[in-house]
């Protein structure tokens, strides 16, 4: 961060006594004296940096009090720009100082990423984490490496979340140690459930009497394999806000896999707490102009024509008969540079073939609908 110098500082004060115009003879030296003699009116100027005997100059002419007068003031202020330059240097140290300080409290992160595979699973996961210098490194830490525990221990979709994996408690506390023990945790798990799961098949298959031989022993080939990734990457950082994407993706068999995750978790930069419910929960019914309009929006980029409400409430697959559009829920709005980022999951509000409807909210629109707590941050800084 470059010094500024403040109004009343010597440097301030020195710059305001700078003549505007250079002496007209060069630079004096700053230690040389002006010797009148009292005999002839002869004055003799000696440079200290040649001696006073050596190299001195010796004019023989009578020069008059204004002259002596100028030439002593011109003196005066090569002085002061002396100790002009000398502050000058004096705050690039500081700048200097100050940018190595800055880079010093720079957060320092840690990553890692696991991946192994068999015939009945594949796991991958990988995090970046900051590492812990301080309370609120340590804050955000704690709070991402439970998100990796809440990830790994329930990856399956069981029935109320149930975790399926018992947590990490090891003395080493590395992410390459936390996500290499649910790593191999969570491919463990595949191989022992998703080996059950064939060998029933390929027992109800071998008595299928409606099925050949041919047909039973191509049935028996046909093994899907379980698949687990999680990545926790960093999104954005800024003054106010750090924030990661949460993503994980499974596929246990089925038409297809689907994507879990907390999506965008933000932190606050100046204490690590996680950024929730910026959006006021009764504010769904007055924001559906703003809801509709943003995703027209995302459904154009897909290259639907939705040119009406109507429309696109037919795109749509909503949880009740009200027609009110709800608020995400598995994914938090977020706050971004541009706005606020609505994001919904698949199946919350449209088919799985509809992707993530996904739109940003300028500020302006959004501030009637932020919570009282996440309006007093972005005030500090203009956002709203």
């Amino acid at each position: 961060m470059a010094h500024k110098p403040q109004r009343d500082s010597p440097l301030c004060w020195c710059k305001k006594q700078t003549p505007s115009r250079p002496p007209v003879r060069g630079k004096p030296d700053t230690e040389a004296s002006l010797e009148e003699e009292t005999q002839g009116r002869r004055t003799h100027i000696a440079s200290p940096s040649q001696g006073n005997k050596r190299g001195a100059a010796t004019v023989s002419a009578a020069l008059p009090a204004d002259i002596i007068m100028n030439y002593e003031l011109r003196t005066m202020h090569y002085e002061y720009l002396l100790l002009l330059i000398a502050l000058m240097a004096s705050c690039v140290t500081k700048t200097s100082n100050d940018a190595e300080q800055q880079e010093a409290t720079e957060i320092q992160w840690e990553h890692y990423a696991f991946a192994d595979s068999s015939r009945y699973g594949q796991v991958e996961m990988k995090a970046t984490v900051p590492v812990a210098t301080d309370s609120v490194t340590q804050t955000i830490r704690d709070s991402l490496i439970a998100i990796i525990q809440r990830n790994a221990t329930r990856f399956l979709p069981t029935e109320g979340n149930t975790p399926v994996i018992k947590p990490y408690q090891g003395n080493d506390s590395t992410l390459k140690a936390i996500l290499t023990y649910y790593g191999k945790e969570v491919l463990a798990y595949m191989n022992k459930e998703n080996k059950a799961i064939i060998d029933d098949y390929i027992e109800r298959i071998s008595q299928d009497t409606t099925m050949t031989q041919q047909q039973i022993e191509d049935a028996k080939e046909v093994r899907p394999q379980w698949v687990y990734s999680m990545d926790i990457a960093l999104q954005d950082t800024d003054s106010l806000f750090i924030s990661f994407n949460d993503e994980e993706y499974g596929f246990w068999g089925g038409a297809h896999g689907g994507v879990l995750g907390d999506g965008v978790v933000t932190f606050r930069a100046d204490n690590g707490e996680r950024l929730r419910s910026i959006i006021r929960s009764d504010a769904a019914i007055k924001m559906q102009p703003l809801i509709k309009k943003g995703l027209k929006k995302y459904f154009q980029e897909q290259g639907e024509q939705l040119p009406n409400d109507y429309q696109l409430m037919q795109m749509l697959m909503l949880p009740d008969q009200s027609g009110i559009i709800p608020l995400p829920k598995q994914y938090e709005p977020y706050p971004s540079a541009d706005g606020i980022v609505f994001t919904y999951a698949q199946y919350e509000i449209a088919c799985y073939a509809a992707g993530m409807p996904t739109f940003t909210i300028p500020y302006s629109d959004a501030q009637p609908f932020l919570s009282e707590d996440f309006l007093k941050i972005i005030k500090a800084d203009n956002r709203e």
